[in-house]
């Protein structure tokens, strides 16, 4: 809501390579699309997350050591659940703000280069993605 106020009523949310807009979408359009973009992957994480606790982990993972600590397991999967949506909240305020930031000029000129955040989200989001399942496959539960 906040980035919404503060928005033009048209937006520039693509640039050629000169900086220069060449894509625009109406404000309320881009409204509707992020509030759907963002209550459905919440929705979608909140729903993973509380099928958890109906995997019977013994029988999918019979050959991991895993499979004898399965309140731990859950824990462990439940806390990943909650890290990525967290994490994908965080940066799309952020990409909010930069979008805000960009359409705040008269000229809506794109006068930073803000590749670096996409890719440096995108390895996050990687790292977040893949460390727990790996977890679970190379490393063996702690007895603590």
């Amino acid at each position: 809501m906040f980035c919404y106020l503060g928005l033009p009523d048209s937006i520039a949310f693509k640039h050629n390579g000169a900086g220069r807009p060449i894509g625009f979408i109406d404000k309320q359009t881009f409204f509707y699309v992020s509030v759907v973009i963002i209550v459905g992957l919440n929705l979608l994480f909140g729903l993973v997350k509380n099928q958890i606790d109906k995997i019977d982990f013994n029988s999918l993972l019979k050959a991991n050591p895993w499979s004898k600590h399965e309140e731990k397991l859950k824990l462990i999967i439940s806390g990943w659940l909650d890290a990525i949506p967290a994490f994908v909240n965080t940066y799309l305020v952020f990409v909010l703000l930069g979008l805000q930031a960009v359409n705040k000029e008269v000229s809506k000129n794109l006068d930073r280069d803000y590749t670096w955040f996409l890719i440096a989200g995108a390895i996050i989001f990687m790292i977040i993605l893949f460390s727990v399942p790996l977890r679970i496959l190379l490393s063996p539960p702690s007895e603590s």
